[in-house]
């Protein structure tokens, strides 16, 4: 599954005159694919889950130029979506805006499984991330831990309120010349991160076995500088001061990675008065035109109800438009109006940017190697 995945997204890159890929798309490319793999490290889960998170709904969205898929046939996958697609397109261009959409679902589906995986536990991923890191540095200052989370509007206040009222943090209030209260994990707080550590290791085992010794070295040390993290006690070492076997630092850095970038992207979305889940639908509908419930669904890959609520506001206020049109699809298809054009214009550039933002901080280079080591891990894993 995972070869039908990379061979699908080889189908799309846009290539230069002479056939090839340009350095600049083919790095995109490889964001897009590295981003996942890396965030599949830290779900936890069967490979099967993995597999499908990355042939499935990794690949929705963006601007295309070349030809949009119409609605004579309903698609039950993006398999068959991009299939349809490249058959109805004569040249098929991968624009940095396909690449940023791209990052940006593997994202999402993966905060998703992450929300799953942690949920027996009685953890959200927020909460993770703040008792994870109250874990790894003890005893901090909200000051210095909102610096070290790192993202302007993370509710880290509701999170540490929701996990002192469940005796997992405790506040502490320390007096030498001037009074500092500090925030620790308590030893509930370690058993409850001690708790979710099988599931969140089970398939990493999997990957980390394909890599040598100094390849998981290389590689933890390219998660902690592409999160700001370089510094940290365990940058480049294959140990982890979770406590974790090896590659356990890289497993909680890749997990801030997402979670962070989750609500750095909400936060976007907020300036532009629309949520996550609308911006999927309308994202979807920025690739292809006139598309019919039963695709929308499938690529979305929303319930039913939920997807029903966000097509009825979205078309109340314009964003998109229902067409009657009768096909497989049903007696309707669905089109992005007047406001959802306006709209995807307005976000477009920082679409196209998005791997800038997240791998600001690594060179061409280095996001070049992070790929590749990514890919090798995925070697021999079949769905």
């Amino acid at each position: 599954m995972l070869a039908r995945f990379r061979q699908a997204g080889d189908q799309l890159v846009c290539r230069s005159d002479n056939g090839q890929k340009s350095p600049r798309q083919r790095g995109l490319r490889q964001f897009a694919f590295a981003l996942a793999m890396m965030i599949a490290l830290s779900q936890g889960g069967c490979i099967l889950v993995v597999a499908g998170l990355l042939s499935g709904p990794i690949a929705v969205g963006g601007a295309i130029t070349g030809a949009t898929i119409g609605t004579q046939t309903a698609y039950y996958n993006l398999q068959d979506f991009y299939d349809a697609y490249e058959a109805n397109a004569d040249t098929v261009e991968l624009t940095e805006t396909v690449a940023g959409l791209r990052i940006i679902d593997s994202n999402r589906n993966s905060y998703r499984a992450l929300e799953k995986t942690l949920s027996p536990h009685g953890l959200s991923p927020e909460s993770y991330l703040v008792l994870a890191e109250l874990v790894r540095v003890r005893g901090q200052r909200i000051p210095e831990l909102k610096k070290n989370i790192g993202v302007n509007g993370f509710p880290l206040i509701e999170s540490l309120k929701d996990l002192e009222e469940r005796a997992l943090v405790e506040q502490k209030q320390v007096r030498h010349a001037t009074s500092y209260v500090f925030v620790g994990a308590t030893e509930a707080g370690e058993a409850a991160l001690e708790r979710a550590r099988p599931a969140l290791e089970h398939l990493r085992f999997e990957y980390l076995r394909r890599l040598s010794l100094d390849d998981r070295r290389t590689l933890t040390t390219l998660v902690a500088k592409a999160v700001g993290e370089e510094n940290s006690p365990a940058a480049g070492t294959t140990g982890g001061v979770l406590g974790l076997t090896t590659g356990g630092e890289a497993e909680y850095l890749l997990s801030k990675q997402l979670i962070t970038t989750q609500w750095l992207l909400k936060r976007k979305l907020e300036r532009y008065g629309i949520t996550d889940g609308e911006f999927q639908v309308i994202s979807t509908l920025w690739l292809g035109r006139d598309v019919g419930p039963r695709t929308l669904s499938a690529v979305t890959q929303l319930r039913r109800e939920e997807l029903r609520e966000l097509v009825s506001g979205l078309s109340v206020q314009n964003y998109i438009v229902q067409k009657a049109q009768v096909s497989e699809e049903g007696p309707y298809t669905l089109a992005l109006g007047i406001k959802g054009e306006q709209l995807t214009e307005q976000l477009k550039p920082e679409i196209d940017s998005i791997d800038k933002v997240l791998f600001a901080r690594l060179s061409e280079d280095e996001r070049n190697t992070l790929a590749q080591l990514l890919t090798k891990m995925s070697r021999g894993i079949v769905g």
